[in-house]
């Protein structure tokens, strides 16, 4: 079904035996929410369509945005889930992105905008979220990776909110950004996120946050696929775990004032450290985690570089081990 506004075909979506919400409320701003997926009830044009495995791709130059442009948008047949795994909160596979952007969409129709941890939420909001995504998609759930999936939609909400606030908010005054209501955010729900925003206490939040993120000497930067995803591909391909060292060559690292040459020297003095001919007789080569850790600096609680966000120091050394590896304590 289509209908022309000027020039452009814009496609309309209907999704059978699901919460009815408007057409607005699935798109709520964000390029993520592109793809919704596509289960057939038991209409005539359902059936007629129904051998059909996939439909024409959207792709370029019809309108698409974001990582799933260009894509093509599979159907489902009656009665059928998409199979998915969940690792570290993140879906991987084949439909690993249509499951993040699915996530992306069901957590804004349960949730206000200024929702913060999902952990907190009311089990029964908890269990619609989840309800709405087995709708379409089966995964081996657990209460693991329901926790995962939780920090991840906070992640991804607050991302999105960030989004609002930066387009929409920030350089205006605040009748002006209470007049201009994003596309899919309900307007009561976005004034009173903008009196939020407006308050002393959030503006001393976001005016502390801003002075942290100039102390940062290293941001790092992985882009739109997630860590998880990454290393699925890489096992794949070379059959075996990747390390951090290779981790980090997937990402981009910014280069700041404090840090001169950047992401580049630090890979350089790693590629050193393990490199038996670019060593000097009197040192011995170390184990690519060791050189990591010594270049990058000892992991903290809440931070293990380029191991993903569901890890933690004892899930990465295990219990009892040392959350900085025997080389980094040698070289100091």
């Amino acid at each position: 079904m289509s209908s022309r506004s000027g020039s452009r075909v814009q496609r309309l979506r209907t999704v059978d035996d699901v919460p009815t919400h408007s057409p607005e409320d699935y798109v709520a701003g964000h390029p993520s929410q592109a793809v919704v997926p596509i289960t057939q009830g038991a209409s005539s044009a359902a059936s007629a369509s129904s051998s059909v495995a996939e439909t024409p791709s959207w792709g370029r130059g019809s309108g698409r945005r974001g990582p799933s442009r260009g894509a093509t948008e599979r159907r489902l047949e009656p009665g059928h889930k998409w199979n998915v795994r969940v690792i570290g909160g993140y879906g991987v596979g084949e439909q690993g992105t249509n499951f993040i952007s699915c996530m992306g969409i069901v957590i804004r129709l349960h949730c206000k905008i200024w929702q913060k941890s999902f952990s907190k939420l009311p089990e029964e909001t908890k269990n619609g979220i989840f309800r709405d995504l087995e709708m379409w998609y089966c995964w081996d759930r657990t209460p693991q990776t329901d926790k995962e999936m939780l920090q991840h939609m906070t992640a991804m909400h607050k991302g999105w909110r960030g989004m609002l606030k930066s387009k929409h908010y920030k350089g205006k005054t605040f009748e002006d950004v209470v007049a201009s209501v994003p596309l899919g955010v309900d307007p009561s729900d976005w004034r009173t996120m903008c009196q939020k925003w407006n308050s002393r206490e959030e503006q001393d939040i976001a005016e502390r946050n801003k002075q942290n993120r100039t102390h940062q000497n290293m941001t790092y930067r992985r882009g739109r696929t997630s860590i998880y995803q990454l290393k699925d591909d890489f096992v794949k391909t070379h059959q075996r775990e990747p390390d951090r060292m290779e981790v980090l060559g997937w990402g981009d690292v910014k280069t700041s004032p404090t840090v001169p040459s950047g992401g580049l020297m630090m890979k350089e003095r790693m590629t050193q450290m393990t490199t038996p001919s670019l060593q000097s007789d009197d040192v011995t080569p170390v184990s690519a985690e060791d050189a990591f850790v010594a270049v990058m600096g000892r992991d903290r609680p809440g931070l293990v570089r380029c191991a993903g966000k569901a890890e933690t120091l004892r899930t990465w050394y295990g219990r009892g081990e040392s959350s900085s590896g025997g080389y980094h304590t040698q070289v100091q």
